[in-house]
């Protein structure tokens, strides 16, 4: 498969993806909502974005033939670029907070309430 390809696949993959779990942006701040909640950090979009385009970097030395590697940190890397100028902070911060368990699931209810699909009341 020659760059051209590869290029073809990963957009093709994000129309998949997109299909499948809906707007990128919200999915990742869904994500990185739920990661600050358990961990007390500030995560955002962009820190997840590049985190997982290291997963894939780490995937590849022990097995470089497996394309997706490639193609899915092609769409991780252009993720990250469409997040920093939205929520890149200096980095990530360590609160140094630890969160009761109190804390954790009153944290839970917002994101609950902030993301989940709203519930129909009629049948």
């Amino acid at each position: 498969m020659d760059h051209k390809e590869i290029y073809k696949e990963a957009i093709g993959t994000l129309h998949d993806r997109g299909r499948q779990y809906g707007d990128a942006n919200e999915l990742f701040e869904r994500a990185c909502a739920l990661y600050n909640v358990t961990v007390g950090d500030n995560f955002t979009p962009w820190h997840a974005a590049i985190f997982l385009s290291c997963l894939k970097m780490a995937r590849i030395k022990p097995n470089p033939k497996k394309l997706d590697n490639y193609i899915d940190n092609m769409n991780y890397l252009a993720f990250a670029g469409e997040f920093v100028g939205v929520v890149h902070n200096d980095g990530p911060r360590n609160t140094g907070a630890s969160m009761s368990v109190d804390e954790i699931e009153d944290g839970m209810k917002e994101i609950v309430a902030k993301f989940a699909p709203k519930q129909s009341t009629s049948t």
